[in-house]
This record gives structure tokens, sequence and C-alpha cells, in this order.
């Protein structure tokens, strides 16, 4: 398993080098704002819009960005949860912007930008929206999701993280927490601004991310 990780992360270091899409940081390059809006809906699927805004030096972003996102997760020693990911829209300062979508391991990868030329210099905005399945876990008190808001892939830091849960028919979470810092770790650098939105309080470095627990009545 160790091998195997170490050859995925290997694999991807040559795809940023390959096409140009992002590299190591600089401290001029960063995610300035990071939006993800979760709407639940009542088959237990979610439309994710995610709204990242970066400041373009055209160092290390050169074409665009890639965003990466886990489609399997190890669940215990042998079980393996599958996530559906289904791409909806792409943009660029709500604008149709060309991107490229692949396959690899347990993630799928969107290249987003034209790579016949370089990116917009300055802050701009990227903006994905896709549908995705199986993150609803049901337990006997009550539903609940468990989701990995902005991976732990990206190698330039995050100034701040959003991240608004909506329920059908205006319902109100139980219980929402997260948990920041890199794979495996538990931070709690975080405060919620109501029941169904949260932001981060400190910047993000490379690899590091946030994950939310929501809880909700059943039904």
């Amino acid at each position: 398993e160790k091998m195997k990780k170490h050859l995925k992360l290997c694999l991807l270091g040559f795809v940023f080098f390959l096409f140009g899409y992002v590299s190591l940081a600089s401290a001029e390059e960063r995610i300035i704002d990071y939006s993800v809006v979760v709407k639940v809906e009542k088959d237990a699927s979610f439309v994710v819009t995610e709204r990242i805004t970066v400041n373009i030096e055209q160092k290390n972003i050169n074409h665009g960005i890639y965003r990466m996102y886990p489609i399997k997760i190890r669940e215990g020693e042998t079980g393996l949860r599958h996530y559906d990911f289904d791409l909806l829209s792409v943009k660029l300062d709500n604008k149709p912007v060309p991107f490229h979508q692949d396959y690899m391991g347990y993630t799928t990868g969107i290249a987003i930008g034209d790579p016949e030329k370089k990116a917009p210099l300055g802050k701009h905005t990227y903006e994905l929206v896709y549908k995705t399945t199986q993150h609803v876990r049901f337990l006997p008190e009550h539903d609940e999701m468990y989701y990995n808001v902005t991976g732990n892939f990206w190698q330039f830091p995050i100034d701040r993280v959003w991240f608004t849960v909506e329920l059908p028919d205006g319902s109100e979470p139980l219980k929402m927490q997260a948990y920041t810092g890199k794979i495996g770790e538990s931070g709690t650098d975080y405060k919620m601004l109501n029941s169904s939105v949260l932001e981060t309080t400190r910047p993000l470095l490379p690899e590091e991310g946030i994950t939310v627990s929501v809880a909700w009545e059943k039904g």
C-alpha cells in the first residue's frame, strides 16, 4: 500500500511538470479564497459549487490550476468506498474555460485552463460545479456526511476557506465540526459563523486541507 501511494505521488508530480499546471508554490502565487457550497439533495446526492480565487503570476501557475478529487477511499483494512463524480460546469471569471479530466488511482483530476495559452495575471476565480454521491452515512441515531472540502493535494497555501452546507427543505444541521491539517491530522483552525457555515482561522499550508462532519435528523 505504501509503494502504491509513493508511485501515485511520483506520477502526479510528473503530470504537473509535463503539462505546466501546478508546481511548487511561490510567495506570490496562492489561493486567496476557497468557497465551497454543498447542496444536499433529497436523494442524498450532493451538488457542489467550488469557487477558487487565485493570485496568478505565471510563475508556477502557468496555464491554470489542477483540482484533484478523491473518488475512492479505504474503509477499514479491506473495505473500499466509491464516490460518483459528475462534472457539470467549469468556468474562469464566470465564463466557460477549457479543461481536461483524467483518472489516476483513487482520484480524478481536472486540469482547468487552456494548454495553448498562459493563465491571466492577477486575481482570478475558477469555478467548478459537480454532482457526487455516496457521502451520506445513515446511522441509527441520525444521518451524516463526512466530506473533504479542499482535498490535501494543493501545492501552495490557501489563505481562507469558506464552507456552507444546504440541507433539503431548509433543515438545520444538528451538529457540524471540522478537522484541519494534513491527512490524518485533526486541527481545529476554524470558526462557526452559524449552524451551516464555517470558515478557517489561519492559512492552510501546502498539502493541508479541511474536512467537515455534518449531522442532521434522520429522514
